[in-house]
Order: C-alpha cells, then sequence, then structure tokens
C-alpha cells in the first residue's frame, strides 16, 4: 500500500509526493520538441530577469504567512500575516493576494 519516497523535505521525495497526490504519476506525456524549447526559452527568460524582479519587492520572508484558501482550491494564492506590534497594544494583519 505504502511506499519510502525518500526523506521528507527533499526535493525528489516531495516531487515524487506531490505527482502521486495528485494523480499525477502515472501520466507521461511526450511533448513536441517545439514546445519544449519554447518552455526552455521561457526559463531562461524567467532566469535572466530574477534579480532585477527580486529588487522590486519587498522582502517579507522574515513573516509569517499563511495560506487562507480552503483545502479544495486550485491554487494557493490568498495569504495573511499578523503580527503583535511594538509596546503589545496593537497587531498588524497583513493581506497577500498573489498577482500572478
Amino acid at each position: 500500500k505504502g511506499q519510502c519516497l525518500g526523506k521528507a523535505g527533499e526535493l525528489d521525495a516531495e516531487e515524487s509526493h506531490a505527482l502521486i497526490e495528485c494523480e499525477l504519476a502515472e501520466h507521461d506525456h511526450d511533448f513536441d520538441d517545439k514546445l519544449l524549447d519554447e518552455t526552455d526559452s521561457m526559463i531562461l527568460k524567467a532566469e535572466a530577469s530574477f534579480q532585477e524582479e527580486v529588487g522590486k519587492r519587498q522582502d517579507l520572508q522574515h513573516k509569517r504567512i499563511f495560506t487562507i484558501d480552503p483545502a479544495t482550491a486550485r491554487d494557493l494564492d490568498d495569504a495573511i500575516h499578523v503580527d503583535q506590534l511594538p509596546g503589545g497594544q496593537q497587531i498588524e494583519v497583513g493581506v497577500h493576494i498573489a498577482d500572478v
């Protein structure tokens, strides 16, 4: 029934788990070379502009941000964070909506 996919947190194990969980592990498909070339081009363009894009955004990695999307959501693009402000009398609620 169960199987060992590797150590939790390791990329290969997590990828395998996601494919099994989404019932995609058994759905191999060969894509046209033209489509694969287009995908490679998109990846290279994204990698080339990544640092520029990072510079335009505020780094929130230090915050505990969590999704508010339901378990049935197809994409996790809505999130919030809650921080207690200095003095302890007020809180900040941050609303994060993906723009993609």
